[in-house]
């Protein structure tokens, strides 16, 4: 395995499936679920969605992340990334196409695990891309998560393992 900053350097320069991502990177102190924080209505920089074409919520903060999980009516995809991870970039356009053809039945959610590392602790994100599927505020299946880059049949797998284990 490499550290953090020779994880950048690796990701950057090649087309690995995914990228390391240690905890040396997400040593914040706040607990995403110690929920003795008071819920506040997330301002457009905490919670933002990209052009109508694209119906992905990009998160920038937990309090934003805390607030989407109290409201979501259906189920959230959650892909964890970075902007210098090769593998994230890879996937990015398959992950828009699935959001715009699957937004009726998910809620597709990015988060940049180094800016909110804090979330990413909480999840044990140590490779990015890692994407979640999430339902009534909790991970349905830690162990059916997609860990690295994917393609679509992948995906499609991945939602009706964890359908399965609702």
């Amino acid at each position: 395995m490499i550290n953090f900053f020779g994880g950048l350097l690796v990701c950057l320069l090649s087309t690995a499936a995914s990228c390391s991502f240690f905890d040396s990177c997400c040593n914040k102190s706040h607990d995403h679920h110690a929920h003795n924080h008071q819920h506040t209505t997330p301002t457009s920089n905490d919670m933002t969605k990209t052009a109508s074409s694209n119906p992905i919520t990009h998160i920038t903060s937990a309090q934003a992340f805390d607030d989407l999980l109290t409201q979501a009516t259906k189920p959230i995809i959650v892909k964890f990334s970075t902007e210098w991870c090769g593998a994230c970039k890879t996937v990015e356009p398959l992950f828009i196409t699935l959001a715009q053809e699957l937004s009726n039945d998910y809620i597709f959610v990015a988060i940049d695990a180094s800016k909110v590392a804090s979330l990413s602790k909480y999840y044990g994100i140590h490779h990015v891309p890692t994407t979640l599927f999430i339902k009534n505020g909790k991970e349905i299946a830690p162990q059916h998560r997609l860990d690295g880059a994917f393609e679509r049949d992948q995906f499609i797998q991945f939602l009706e393992l964890n359908k399965q284990a609702q």
